[in-house]
């Protein structure tokens, strides 16, 4: 028969030894306050009946212990290195059920009830734990050493022991831990198989992988596999433990594994993710926090965070930093503690923040490689947005619209200038049509992602944000009649000049001539290779080529 393993103890503070219970068979002579012992296979449901006990009554004895080494261990039973076997897997107070290795040492102190017929003492109401190592203080080249080492808050909850030495354990995590360092060493507390939790500061060494305590709490997690009970909610809403009490009618059905166990063999967990390169190891639970106390300067801001001139990201909290106010080339000092998401490769504040150590007096010249020549720019107050700095002013006046992309809000112009005028605010881009003429004011900024500039309202008031109105055909007709039309050979699209632009222009209307069509002067102007035999592809690349020896 397969049996449980768990016992439940119900204490009897004054045990009366009684002609009653003389005729019980007992395991030891009774001359302390005892406790009635009975065994069983599963706790009962809490509104079930109570099933009888054995009525075997053992003498209780108080268990003293410094240091005491395990020299054996199953998940219910350590062997100490005097003989004694003690019952874990049960306790009034608490059970400690699978929480010891072969080679711990620790503190007892309780009562436990003895099975002379076993030679086992069972957990009655005992605290036991893992003697703390002597108290000691770091060397001085210690001391150096984790005063140059970056500095992170880790917690980890719930991992075996992969490896264990005097100095150093690896968790199943994959992280190494330096344990006889900080401000409480933990020197040859933990063994191979202990289930244990840490949470605090360590400092981490890159060059050898090597997390140093600094100051943390690591210890061993409760008991990993049993109970001692269930606990219900009665009608009043209050939580009550019951008293387990069980079938077997034998204190020697205790059965019990000798040899040194744990749940399953531990293994190198897989974390889901692979870990990026240059980044601190990610090994941990809920929260994997880094401390920085350093000065970083400001290379743009891109969307929600800010980067560095050595490409690190940082994101703070946007109710206690607007990271707009920020511009290229501001030094920053972040402190405190952060979030690491590797996924995507950003420093998220937990509790912390950035100052303002300088602002930039040359931010000019980040702006110096995007600048777009083509139009009138200016560069606005740099505590704005970096991506946002450079706006620009098209003034372009009665242009052609030779592109239309009404869903996608695009206007493309004479020149090969694309616009994004949003039609819910822009609304006239409906009456749009290819081959009317438009005349664009106000200021835009250039996304260089899409070549295309985007009304800018950043800085400007309604009036002064970029803007496009349609030009009536009639003033469209009594301006070109005023205007004196180009005639220059390559000048494609009758702009007055000759560029790039007009080689794109004519490619246009020989791959969509439905869509792209050359004035009668501007095929006239195209046909730079024959005399007057069409335009073809070979006068595109005549202009193009023309362009290129002349520069």
């Amino acid at each position: 028969m397969n049996i449980k393993k768990h016992i439940a103890a119900v204490l009897s503070c004054a045990v009366a030894i009684t002609p009653q219970l003389s005729s019980l068979t007992a395991d030891a002579a009774v001359s302390e306050p005892s406790i009635k012992v009975a065994i069983g296979i599963d706790p009962p449901s809490p509104d079930a009946e109570a099933p009888v006990s054995s009525g075997i009554v053992l003498p209780r004895v108080q268990l003293e212990y410094k240091g005491a080494e395990v020299v054996d261990a199953s998940y219910e039973v350590i062997t100490l290195d005097d003989g004694k076997k003690l019952y874990i897997d049960s306790g009034e107070k608490k059970i400690y059920t699978g929480m010891f290795q072969k080679g711990n040492k620790v503190d007892i102190s309780g009562e436990f009830a003895y099975s002379e017929s076993q030679d086992l003492y069972i957990n009655c109401n005992a605290d036991i734990a893992l003697t703390k190592c002597e108290t000691a203080e770091d060397d001085e080249a210690m001391k150096e050493k984790l005063a140059e080492l970056p500095h992170v808050e880790l917690g980890a909850f719930g991992d075996y022991i992969l490896e264990a030495d005097k100095d150093t354990i690896t968790i199943d995590t994959g992280m190494k831990v330096y344990v006889s360092s900080g401000l409480q060493h933990y020197t040859n507390m933990f063994k191979k198989n202990n289930y244990i939790s840490l949470e605090g500061e360590y400092a981490y060494d890159k060059e050898t992988d090597m997390f140093y305590n600094v100051d943390s709490y690591i210890g061993l997690c409760d008991c990993i596999i049993g109970y001692n009970g269930y606990s219900y909610e009665d009608e009043d809403g209050n939580i009550v433990e019951p008293e387990i009490v069980t079938t077997t009618t034998n204190v020697n059905d205790i059965t019990t594994s000798p040899t040194t166990t744990t749940t399953s063999a531990p293994q190198l967990k897989d974390l889901g993710f692979t870990q990026p390169e240059d980044k601190y190891p990610v090994h941990y639970y809920d929260f994997t926090l880094y401390k920085f106390d350093k000065e970083i300067t400001v290379r743009e801001i891109d969307s929600s965070y800010v980067v560095a001139e050595d490409g690190t990201k940082w994101g703070f909290n946007s109710y206690e930093h607007d990271i707009y106010e920020l511009g290229r080339g501001d030094i920053i000092k972040v402190s405190g503690y952060f979030f690491y998401y590797p996924n995507s490769d950003v420093f998220y504040d937990y509790n912390s923040g950035y100052e303002i150590v300088s602002e930039s007096n040359d931010y000019e010249k980040y702006a110096e490689i995007e600048i777009q020549n083509d139009f009138k720019h200016k560069i606005i107050d740099k505590r704005l947005a970096a991506d946002f700095m450079i706006q620009y002013a098209p003034e372009l006046e009665n242009v052609k619209v030779i592109d239309l992309d009404i869903e996608e809000n695009h206007v493309t112009v004479e020149g090969g200038y694309q616009f994004y005028f949003y039609k819910k605010s822009f609304p006239q881009i409906n009456d749009l049509k290819i081959g009317s003429h438009i005349n664009i004011t106000g200021w835009f900024e250039y996304d260089p992602t899409f070549k295309e500039y985007m009304p800018a309202s950043y800085h400007n008031s309604p009036e002064e944000e970029g803007n496009f109105t349609i030009v009536p055909e009639k003033e469209t007709a009594e301006k070109l009649d005023r205007k004196p039309v180009s005639k220059l050979k390559g000048d494609a699209n009758i702009d007055g000049g000759k560029d790039l632009a007009d080689t794109v222009f004519i490619m246009q209307t020989l791959a969509n001539p439905d869509k792209y069509q050359l004035s009668e002067q501007g095929t006239k102007n195209a046909d730079v290779c024959g005399d007057s035999d069409g335009v073809t592809l070979n006068d595109a690349l005549e202009i193009q080529r023309s362009l290129l020896y002349t520069k």
